[in-house]
């Protein structure tokens, strides 16, 4: 017999999470949300929160013209058709409802924010604003604040410091293809990544149990899993995002330490898949220092290691990653000469120009590259030819591309006529020294690899079949992009939404009710 009220148990507590745990307790349930970190928010609390929609009444306010059909058909095509129709509407329509669902929590989205957070060239990027709660720098954290301030203490118990490492199921739930290796250890992995998930399967309950790594039970009727991504743990990027991880003792990741892939464990050891392997949000950074170092100064060049150009240099971080991971070597040299040196003593590079509201540095400030110059991590040559033989470009293509910027830039200053680089920094490369910073694809921004879902939230099995009673949402699901991110706020606007129709549909499952 179902039990009454009907129990959730949601894993990890960013913005799918929370969003889940409201839902379902919305929805009638009492709600259990389990964080392994000492605090709720995951990456959204430490994002800028964006929402990338389309059709809203901000838009409206703002004068923007926009359609769910135009960006569906974005959608389409940035995810390379590989996505399916009925999720990509999902989002669509989804994303859109979100903006006044978050309103109706206190959430500000200001039209005069708005901002173009793709390639597209309507204005979809919503930028939150409201009370963080101090719970993290920016509009993420007002969300998460948000959220966090409508739960009911009667109906949403929360318990952080609790890492899931273990389950139970009840025999009908299993899928086909779900493991029972209930004596396999679950000690976690030097780098802090768990091995695989305890799992045992119990044919004389209804009831599904998730253990702890302290060895507490929890008890419930319907799990999400919001467990975040698995950029903090290097046997799961070498696992399902290798290229992320080609450069020995570069690669970092700007989230939760707590995103150890534990998600992808969990749900693979109930019958689900992961899908969408080795692609992810990685930038190129020279790794001078450890922050999110997105936007780069339009003075640089970027030569490969064949010293050619290949790249507009201010194409959007989108793009970047994956055409740099796509270069020989997985790499590039940012070249410069003293001209630039010195303009960036007094302009240093604009970190924020969407006004997110971070505080970010540049690897690329002049007191930074000054330090590098003098530490030997920034090549310096009195010649071009020189530089090209400090670093090992063939000396011959970098003088020829040098040259044929140096003349492009002076003949149409206010377009580079190669790539379409627009910049006010645009100048010849002929003031030496000349210098060369190594740049490499290793800064883990977001994982794409995860759980295969469908519209309704529903963990899937390798043949497409939902598994019952089993959700999952934010970045632990995988097949929403393929390997170019859609725009600043996909993942963000994506996470609540799967969250939110996860905690309703756990709910109405566990009554009686079928998901449509």
């Amino acid at each position: 017999m179902p039990h009454s009220p009907p129990r959730v148990l949601v894993v990890g507590s960013g913005g799918a999470g929370v969003a889940a745990a409201l839902e379902a307790s919305r929805h009638g349930a009492e709600v259990t949300l389990l964080e392994s970190s000492d605090h709720l928010g995951g990456a959204t609390a430490m994002s800028g929160g964006v929402i990338f929609a389309a059709g809203t009444e901000t838009q409206k306010k703002a004068g923007v013209h926009d359609t769910r059909e135009e960006l569906i058909a974005y959608y389409t095509a940035i995810c390379q058709w590989t996505v399916s129709l009925k999720l990509l509407e999902t989002i669509v329509d989804g994303c859109r409802d979100l903006i006044p669902w978050l309103e109706d929590l206190g959430v500000v989205f200001r039209p005069e924010d708005l901002y173009v957070a793709g390639t597209e060239m309507n204005a979809r990027g919503h930028i939150p604003s409201g009370d963080t709660g101090g719970r993290g720098p920016a509009g993420g954290a007002a969300i998460i604040h948000a959220i966090v301030r409508a739960f009911d203490e009667r109906k949403v118990v929360v318990h952080t410091n609790t890492r899931i490492t273990g389950i139970t199921i009840p025999t009908k739930t299993k899928s086909p293809q779900t493991k029972t290796n209930g004596d396999t250890s679950t000690s976690p992995a030097t780098d802090g990544s768990d091995g695989s998930t305890n799992t045992s399967s119990n044919g004389d309950t209804d009831t599904i149990e998730l253990r702890s790594e302290d060895g507490r039970v929890f008890q419930g009727d319907s799990v999400i899993i919001a467990s975040g991504g698995f950029g903090a743990s290097l046997s799961k990027l070498s696992q399902y995002y290798p290229d992320a991880v080609k450069h020995e003792g570069w690669t970092w990741y700007i989230g939760p330490a707590t995103n150890q892939g534990d998600g992808l464990d969990l749900g693979t050891t109930v019958g689900g898949t992961v899908v969408n392997v080795n692609n992810g949000g990685v930038n190129a950074t020279p790794n001078f220092i450890q922050d999110v170092d997105l936007y780069k100064p339009g003075w640089l060049l970027y030569l490969n290691t064949q010293g050619e150009r290949f790249v507009n240099e201010l194409a959007p971080y989108t793009f970047l990653g994956p055409t740099v991971v796509n270069q020989p070597g997985s790499r590039y040299w940012g070249v410069f000469d003293t001209r630039a040196l010195t303009y960036a003593t007094d302009h240093p590079p604009n970190t924020d120009p969407y006004g997110l509201g971070f505080k970010m540095r540049s690897n690329w400030e002049a007191e930074t590259l000054h330090r590098e110059i003098a530490s030997g991590r920034i090549i310096q040559a009195s010649s071009l030819a020189e530089l090209a033989r400090l670093t090992g470009m063939p000396p011959e293509s970098v003088e020829y591309t040098v040259s044929k910027w140096n003349r492009d830039v002076v003949n149409d200053k206010d377009k580079d006529p190669e790539y379409g680089k627009e910049s006010a920094e645009m100048w010849p490369l002929d003031s030496p020294p000349y210098y060369a910073a190594d740049v490499r694809s290793h800064q883990v921004g977001i994982t794409y690899a995860g759980l295969r879902v469908d519209h309704a939230a529903r963990l899937l099995d390798r043949f497409g079949r939902p598994i019952p009673h089993f959700y999952a949402a934010g970045e632990v699901v995988g097949g929403l992009e393929k390997s170019i991110y859609p725009g600043g706020g996909y993942a963000i606007g994506a996470a609540l939404l799967f969250g939110r129709i996860a905690g309703e549909n756990a709910a109405s499952e566990t009554k009686g009710d079928s998901p449509s």
